[in-house]
């Protein structure tokens, strides 16, 4: 992909320009970690294709996400605790950071069949989490937290005690 910023000027000697905002859209299995990736630049078109990179690589990079065990329901079960939810941050990137919303949602073609319930909801591993920032959103079927600080390479932390419930009779294997 390639970005074109007309410049109307000649610039003087020392002269930058800074890009602040730019917006890139990852493809979700498109994780970037090694070989290192660089942004390009190409000058004046006398010369096609890249002619400098930036110094600084673009890592992208996620977390994993794991269920401890596998959790069974069966119709017009009473709200039924969750196996634990383990999330493990990448070893050799942090991307879990401090002040940053995490969010995990119920799968759209089941957020009509199994929804939150309010529970008593622990953490076990780093202190990244602060329990007050817990929030259940059942309207939007989603649980929330905020990181107190930026999650350590290859840490994890196990949340215990999420509860759900079947909302009607349509639930099958």
């Amino acid at each position: 992909k390639t970005l074109v910023i007309p410049v109307i000027t000649s610039f003087n000697p020392n002269d930058d320009i800074k890009i602040n905002g730019l917006i890139v859209d990852v493809n979700e299995d498109g994780l970037i970690t090694e070989p290192e990736f660089h942004f390009q630049l190409e000058v004046n078109r006398q010369k096609t294709g890249p002619e400098y990179s930036d110094n600084e690589p673009l890592i992208i990079t996620r977390p994993e996400i794991t269920f401890t065990d596998y959790t069974s329901m069966i119709v017009n079960d009473p709200p039924t605790i969750l196996s634990a939810i383990k999330i493990t941050e990448n070893d050799k990137y942090t991307s879990i950071k401090s002040g940053e919303r995490v969010r995990i949602f119920i799968p759209e073609d089941y957020q009509d069949k199994v929804n939150w319930v309010e529970g008593m909801v622990t953490f076990e591993g780093p202190e990244y989490i602060n329990e007050g920032s817990f929030d259940i959103n059942v309207e939007e079927h989603y649980i929330e937290f905020t990181p107190i600080e930026n999650f350590a390479l290859d840490s994890a932390i196990t949340i215990h005690g999420l509860l759900i419930k079947p909302l009607d009779s349509t639930i099958k294997n």
